[in-house]
């Protein structure tokens, strides 16, 4: 395993530029970028650009481990507005993380209106209906598509999320885990061990039970022993990504975070 580090942590704190080669000067040998303002805009970030990006990347030693975005885009909204713009926006981000050189996009999916939520059979069918379109446009671009677990209704558990992959059935589909997302509904190391099959990438930082965030290992209630056993045992070899998010500079505390880490058992 490879532990990156998300460059989102750096948002509204350094620039792209600052924040890679601080990643980069604390050790870090893989990232996973956020095509997304005010690091980058997905309209204007060209083939220039991402030359750019890329051959600094490889000045500084880095690899892309993978691309993300927000949760802003909502492929569970019942409008065909939003979900033209959703998809327009997801295909874009991919072709980017080809670019870049990254294996997988992390796709996350959205959410049911919480007030007015549609049938959850409506709902489901929609999503699996974009999920795949979007699987077949990473075929061809060359990335594959990672559908995270969030903590938000009908898709908050790894076996939640792993019945939707295996329903669309397609081979450019598979799973991002992310524990921090699924603390409130199961327990981490039992819920990455059900989609052990489908799993593509795993999201790891520290959070509460009754508090979602993003933050330092140690802070919060993951057991990262149990975490990283549970990882062990299904002979996961793939990237790690410590999505550090809680509007602190990651840098002072990046390398104290991943030497916990590595002490709670996660190899690199």
């Amino acid at each position: 395993m490879a532990i990156a580090v998300s460059t989102a942590g750096y948002w509204h704190i350094a620039s792209l530029d600052e924040a890679l080669a601080q990643l980069a000067a604390c050790g870090i040998e893989a990232v996973e970028f956020f095509p997304y303002p005010p690091h980058l805009d997905p309209a204007s970030f060209g083939s220039y650009e991402r030359s750019r990006v890329k051959r600094m990347m490889r000045d500084l030693g880095l690899r892309c481990a993978s691309v993300n975005f927000t949760m802003e885009l909502n492929l569970m909204a019942l409008h065909a507005g939003l979900h033209r713009l959703a998809m327009a926006e997801f295909k874009r981000a991919m072709e980017i993380g080809a670019d870049l050189g990254a294996p997988c996009l992390v796709l996350p999916f959205g959410r049911r209106h919480s007030l007015m939520p549609a049938p959850a059979d409506t709902t489901l069918d929609y999503l699996c209906a974009e999920v795949s379109a979007l699987a077949d446009h990473g075929q061809r671009v060359g990335i594959k598509v990672a559908l995270e677990t969030l903590p938000f209704d009908l898709l908050s558990t790894g076996k939640a999320v792993l019945d939707i992959v295996e329903r669309i059935g397609h081979p450019n589909l598979g799973i991002c885990y992310d524990c921090t997302n699924t603390l409130g509904f199961e327990d981490p190391a039992a819920g990455v061990a059900a989609v052990r099959d489908r799993l593509l990438l795993v999201h790891i930082s520290d959070s509460w039970r009754d508090r979602w965030a993003h933050t330092s290992i140690g802070r919060g209630d993951i057991d990262f022993p149990a975490f990283a056993a549970a990882l062990d045992a299904i002979g996961y070899d793939g990237d790690l990504v410590y999505e550090l998010m809680d509007g602190e500079d990651p840098t002072p505390r990046l390398r104290g975070d991943l030497a916990k880490l590595k002490q709670a058992g996660f190899r690199s």
